[in-house]
């Protein structure tokens, strides 16, 4: 009886191998931090040799901006697909995206912490960050499309504050400076406060005021919160 001829592993596609070793970056980033994470490393952690890391990465600082430009399409993936279940509901739609951000945060949490950290100041890292942010400000502006007539460059303007106070408060959470309930709280608070009309200094102000005070462990005076709303319905 002829012995049976061991079976040949699938050669995966270029697309499959890319996000293979993707993939084992993140893990490496997670455990090990940015200092962990080589080429040679990342070839030695996904069972492949040097040359097929480089056929994709040609030097680190180009695996880091893939890896930016992979957690930003992934999060984006998430959120609109959040957003997208609440079409004639903006609160609601907010609160499904805060929890699916602070989701992603709580699951690439210190991979993130450690990437960013190793490419702050890169411009091209920067360039891909921002492209980033400028999708991220379209999913809300769309959505605000749907329920205000204000002209397009104020609801930018919104969007681009939605946007900054998750990524402010998502960095807090991340640091352990905040809880990921007040996060939540505090993100849905900033839109609503939009929304019934405050302007962005107003929503600012009241922000960091919010932060000090959970920062501080105190509770704010009536008279501190009134101060912090801008005097509404004086």
């Amino acid at each position: 009886m002829t012995a049976a001829a061991p079976r040949q592993r699938r050669r995966l596609t270029a697309a499959d191998r890319r996000r293979q070793l993707l993939h084992t970056a993140a893990q490496i980033l997670d455990t090990q931090g940015s200092d962990g994470l080589s080429l040679p490393r990342l070839a030695l952690a996904a069972g492949v040799t040097k040359p097929v890391v480089y056929e994709h990465f040609r030097t680190r600082a180009a695996l880091f901006a893939a890896l930016v430009e992979e957690f930003s399409a992934e999060l984006f993936a998430r959120l609109s697909s959040a957003v997208a279940q609440h079409p004639d509901d903006i609160a609601r739609a907010v609160r499904a995206a805060n929890q699916v951000y602070l989701d992603y945060i709580a699951e690439r949490g210190r991979g993130l912490q450690n990437l960013f950290a190793s490419v702050a100041g890169d411009p091209a890292i920067e360039a891909v960050r921002l492209a980033s942010r400028r999708h991220h400000i379209d999913l809300w502006v769309h959505e605000l499309d749907r329920i205000s007539s204000r002209p397009l460059a104020e609801k930018r303007a919104i969007a681009a504050m939605f946007v900054g106070s998750m990524e402010l408060l998502g960095g807090r959470v991340m640091a352990g400076l905040l809880s990921r309930e007040a996060a939540a709280q505090l993100q849905e608070d900033v839109v609503l406060r939009f929304l019934h009309g405050e302007s962005q200094d107003q929503v600012l102000l009241h922000l960091r005021f919010r932060l000090a005070s959970q920062q501080s462990g105190r509770h704010p005076t009536a008279e501190e919160l009134h101060r912090s709303d801008g005097h509404r319905g004086d």
